[in-house]
């Protein structure tokens, strides 16, 4: 799309290129390697991605190519890899469950130092596109490290909300809801609003009618994702054992 040779029906569908890409070759790449191999395979692709982010930006590219392609991408998926390495390390997990509450405190502050020197995380700045999306890396993975210590803490509880029920099940429909917020929103949620203009209402002026709408359309968009995973994505989910079994034989 950013080079002209796609249309603009499902336009978030990038983001899903760039984890199915990294689905697919990600394995041949740590395939019999160390978690130390990975480690340093993971800082030399993120200070890559973070060097072809500034000098397509320094040559004059699109902003939105530099969004979009997978390349850019690599130090975002790199420190997601380099944790699962670390986690691999001898007496790592311990340290982790210990300064869970100092990671989650150094994630917090170094977005909100990124947020000063990015001036919001914008994402076509160059501030933004180079470091405010390294940074953002860097904190949700420091995040999520900090998720995992409090999972492993008999004693912790700020992480028992990311227990509750309702959260699980956003995150098991989450791939569907992400493919079909765009076309409901688009083809069902802008059809309406407009027709809502006509009749006198101001949709785009009114607190009420936007909340509204917002609540409603998560809700419409949460039974589409959990209608496609119980009719579909199970199926496909379910074959993952029998995969297993025939890589390895």
């Amino acid at each position: 799309m950013p080079l002209g040779l796609g249309g603009e029906s499902m336009p978030h569908f990038w983001s899903l290129a760039v984890e199915e890409q990294f689905y697919l070759l990600w394995p041949f790449l740590v395939h019999r390697r160390s978690p130390k191999q990975v480690l340093q395979l993971c800082l030399m692709l993120a200070l890559l991605g973070i060097g072809l982010r500034i000098g397509l930006l320094a040559l004059g590219a699109s902003p939105v190519l530099v969004y979009m392609i997978t390349p850019s991408q690599f130090d975002a998926l790199a420190f997601g890899g380099a944790l699962a390495a670390v986690l691999k390390l001898p007496r790592v997990l311990p340290r982790l469950v210990e300064r869970r509450g100092s990671i989650l405190s150094s994630a917090v502050l170094i977005a909100l130092i990124g947020l000063g020197i990015t001036h919001g995380y914008p994402s076509y700045s160059f501030l933004g596109q180079t470091l405010g999306y390294a940074l953002l890396a860097i904190v949700f993975t420091l995040g999520i490290a900090a998720a995992l210590g409090g999972e492993c803490a008999s004693t912790s509880r700020w992480t028992n909300w990311l227990r509750a029920a309702s959260l699980r099940a956003v995150g098991k429909y989450s791939y569907a809801m992400y493919i079909f917020h765009k076309p409901i929103h688009d083809f069902v949620g802008k059809p309406i609003l407009q027709q809502m203009q006509y009749m006198g209402f101001a949709t785009t002026q009114s607190v009420a009618i936007s909340l509204a709408y917002l609540i409603l359309g998560t809700l419409i968009i949460f039974l589409a994702g959990a209608l496609s995973y119980h009719l579909f994505e199970k199926h496909f989910l379910d074959l993952k054992s029998k995969v297993s079994k025939i890589m390895s034989t």
